[in-house]
């Protein structure tokens, strides 16, 4: 009994001292769009690890280089090339959507997820941009990045973004209105009117009730209603460690005691051998 208490001291002493140098880089994101169908869908999305210096956008202020491809086509390589000047020593990613059609959307119920190796005290912060459509400039993003590690480099616990109505931005880059709208059967996203306002709240998805979108759903303005604002939920993100610390130390924990119950089987076995001879 003395030796089994040990072994068990000695397994939990092992994991806590193991598990976080192992896998504490190593980082898993995913995304779900919780809109029914009809509602919104989302570009795949880009997700950054950094220092904390970069912002893809600053309520209140105009729109930051490279924020206008993503918000009126879904594009990240501006807001990329961005990170890349001010943080070099930043990780990207872009999650998959499997089993999404060539749209390159992340369609009402689908999810996607990415793992992403990263170096825990100097890519601390996490932020994420898509955008949200259909619309001419909508997007989804964290004006502030998220701390999910400390100064130490210790992670601060698996997290769970719900994403609402506050989290949906207009860019003021482009005019909302159905003329120059992406993803909207019949209309032309190069084509959309210049706008030259400061980065707020997206004031609504209105003008496209009815809309045709190129999945062949019909959007549905009341799935989208973001005047509800917190009341309203399009989308959740998990960030999470690989593995999970509880399982990393469970799945040692079984592999040691079952070792030392093997050895100490042969040992009876081998005493109980040796009194038979």
């Amino acid at each position: 009994m003395a030796r089994t208490k040990w072994l068990a001291a000695a397994v939990t002493t092992i994991a806590f001292a193991l598990a976080p140098a192992a896998h504490a880089g190593q980082i898993k994101i995913t995304i779900h769009n919780n809109s029914p169908v009809g509602g919104l869908n989302l570009s795949p999305l880009w997700v950054t690890f950094g220092n904390g210096s970069f912002d893809v956008f600053n309520a209140g202020s105009l729109a930051t280089p490279g924020l206008e491809p993503l918000a009126e086509s879904g594009n990240p390589s501006g807001l990329a090339s961005r990170l890349a000047a001010t943080d070099p020593g930043a990780v990207t990613g872009l999650i998959p959507v499997p089993g999404a059609s060539g749209l390159a959307q992340i369609e009402p119920g689908e999810s996607g997820s990415i793992i992403l190796d990263i170096n825990p005290t100097t890519n601390r912060f996490f932020n994420f941009a898509a955008m949200v459509v259909p619309s001419n400039d909508a997007f989804t993003s964290l004006d502030n990045a998220l701390a999910l590690f400390d100064s130490a480099g210790h992670f601060l616990g698996n997290k769970t973004l719900t994403l609402t109505g506050n989290d949906i931005w207009d860019a003021g880059t482009e005019v909302d209105q159905l003329f120059g709208s992406a993803f909207v059967v019949g209309q032309n996203a190069a084509l959309g009117d210049t706008e030259n306002l400061a980065v707020g709240l997206h004031p609504g998805f209105g003008t496209f009730d009815g809309q045709l979108e190129p999945n062949g759903h019909t959007f549905n303005a009341a799935d989208a209603d973001v005047a509800k604002r917190g009341g309203f939920t399009f989308a959740s993100i998990t960030i999470s460690e690989v593995p999970e610390p509880a399982s990393w130390t469970l799945m040692l924990a079984a592999t040691m005691l079952s070792g030392f119950a093997v050895s100490r089987r042969r040992r009876r076995n081998g005493s109980q051998d040796a009194q038979a001879a």
